[in-house]
């Protein structure tokens, strides 16, 4: 329990009465502090919001006025004191009555937690950077991986089938041969397949309206489920990171479509905003009730969401049950300094392997 000392003050600060409960909180006798300028038991630093406290009670008498301040103890150490001042209008020598608390330890609280909690900020933005570079160290090692595999193994794979064509010897020789050829291209196409399912070379070159395409027609293919894919205002010279961050969100929201949606058709759409680029990808499913999903069983979800932090952008989902599942991202287009970057003609569709 709070214990509370009273005080009635001179308009010019001189204390004229001091309650006993000021040995209690303060450890000083109320005859040591009566006769003396409050000004002296003040911190300096705080001096100034008491004569503003005490002006305040004179200038408006009929409210209470609050001030927080330091208070000198016997020993020499500083107690926070909260004090609740007014004008005692009965008294003719207009004195000015302090009720006042010592709110020392709850400040110390307050900063301990201000001070925890600030070191949790920081925690959490360090680990949003880490992401952040971890997702762009992925998405470059991916794409090395993926250029070595198209490029130098590729090659020597071709190789390998010239030589083995070209393999002198009898009819059983030729048999051989040929087995060991089928065995090279088949090897070749696996290492195609590999390279784009690391990083799909389109996306590279053609942009990602292109990509995303090649990835809903290889997703329909492959799960038997039609997917409808739309893209409006989208160039081919996007932000390499955004282009891969929202290409990663298609592939992990179009896999939740296959493992859990029980859907028979899935609708993408890929289009430009004010704010930048927003990709939808809905279901007609299941559905499910998004605040029922206990926090980190979604390891899919949680990664479309630190990918989208990365990118400075936000992701939202929109469920319920046997409504089907939307997954909406959006990406505001930065440059590498995390600028906005130069406009892109909003018209602009490019698409080129839909031209003849």
């Amino acid at each position: 329990m709070a214990l509370f000392s009273c005080t009635v003050l001179a308009a010019n600060g001189n204390v004229r009465y001091q309650s006993p409960a000021s040995e209690g909180i303060l450890g000083i006798r109320p005859e040591e502090l009566v006769g003396r300028p409050i000004f002296e038991f003040v911190h300096p630093d705080d001096s100034e919001a008491v004569r503003r406290l005490l002006r305040a009670c004179v200038r408006y008498a009929h409210c209470k006025h609050p001030c927080e301040y330091r208070f000198r103890n016997r020993d020499g150490s500083w107690r926070m004191l909260e004090s609740i001042a007014r004008k005692l209008l009965s008294d003719p020598e207009g004195g000015i009555i302090l009720n006042s608390r010592d709110i020392t330890h709850q400040k110390i609280a307050e900063k301990t937690l201000q001070a925890k909690q600030e070191a949790l900020v920081r925690s959490r933005e360090e680990l949003e950077a880490l992401a952040a570079r971890l997702f762009r160290e992925q998405e470059e090692e991916r794409r090395w991986v993926a250029a070595e595999l198209n490029g130098s193994l590729s090659q020597r794979v071709a190789s390998m089938s010239l030589q083995a064509a070209h393999m002198p010897g009898r009819q059983a020789a030729a048999e051989q041969s040929n087995v060991l050829q089928g065995c090279v291209a088949s090897l070749g196409r696996d290492l195609h397949h590999l390279a784009g399912v690391l990083y799909p070379a389109t996306l590279d070159h053609f942009g990602l309206a292109v990509a995303l395409r090649e990835c809903c027609a290889e997703f329909t293919r492959v799960e038997g489920i039609p997917v409808n894919y739309v893209h409006r205002g989208i160039s081919a010279r996007l932000p390499r990171s955004t282009a891969a961050t929202l290409y990663r969100i298609a592939e992990e929201a179009l896999a939740n479509v296959a493992e859990h949606a029980h859907a028979n058709r899935a609708w993408v759409t890929l289009s430009r905003t004010a704010k930048g680029i927003r990709l939808a990808v809905r279901d007609d499913g299941a559905g499910f009730d998004p605040a029922a999903v206990e926090p980190g069983t979604g390891l899919g979800v949680l990664a479309m969401r630190e990918r989208l932090r990365a990118a400075k952008g936000s992701l939202s989902i929109r469920s319920r049950h046997g409504a089907g599942t939307e997954v909406v991202a959006l990406a505001p287009l930065l440059s590498a300094g995390n600028q906005p970057c130069a406009a892109i003609p909003r018209n602009v569709v490019v698409d080129p392997l839909n031209q003849h």
